[in-house]
């Protein structure tokens, strides 16, 4: 999943259920692109909303995009979330 990994932190809140995971390196595209299909995937329907809203793709766009969750690969997902979340790793 990663390319080149230096190091590793993580950080737990004692009086909350977060949790972070810094990992310091390089993501490789796929690996980057499947990220951001599970997360996606795992979002409620209406935060993907919001979500796409923001990579400013249009609401009924947006919407129509949602019915294909659970999303199989990166090529379902549109130039303008590619551009968003993906960036120079496309």
């Amino acid at each position: 999943m990663l390319g080149r990994s230096v190091a590793t932190e993580s950080a737990t809140e004692p009086k909350t259920v977060q949790s972070r995971l810094r990992v310091h390196g390089e993501l490789v595209a796929d690996a980057h692109r499947a990220a951001v299909l599970r997360w996606l995937d795992l979002l409620p329907a209406e935060h993907v909303v919001q979500v796409l809203r923001g990579a400013r793709m249009p609401r009924q766009s947006a919407e129509e995009f949602l019915r294909q969750r659970p999303f199989a690969d990166g090529d379902v997902l549109p130039a303008a979330v590619l551009s968003a979340f993906l960036g120079e790793l496309r």
